[in-house]
């Protein structure tokens, strides 16, 4: 992954996504583990998001906890980045489409 497409919190966000999902004893950071270090991330932009979308931020904490506690756990070596977060980091941030429907 080239970590230097991404923002420095972001970049903070994986490393910290890591150190959750290896506390945790599972193999590799998904999408839950990026969320979680995301919510707890202070100054970040999740927690400012959920608090003007009226979500509170210990709720989604509370749930990603809870979905985590559902995944496998296993003992070993430091866990993985999925495919989808190679992809996601070779190509960069992609731009919506736009399309044009009457």
């Amino acid at each position: 992954m080239d970590f230097n497409r991404f923002t420095e919190k972001l970049q903070e966000g994986f490393r910290s996504a890591q150190s959750i999902a290896s506390a945790r004893g599972q193999q590799q950071i998904d999408v839950e583990h990026l969320l979680l270090a995301l919510v707890d991330q202070e100054g970040g932009l999740a927690q400012s998001l959920l608090t003007k979308a009226d979500v509170p931020p210990g709720m989604v904490r509370q749930k990603l906890v809870e979905v985590l506690d559902k995944l496998p756990k296993v003992s070993g070596s430091a866990p993985d980045c999925p495919p989808h977060f190679a992809r996601a980091s070779r190509t960069g941030p992609t731009k919506r489409a736009t399309s044009n429907r009457s």
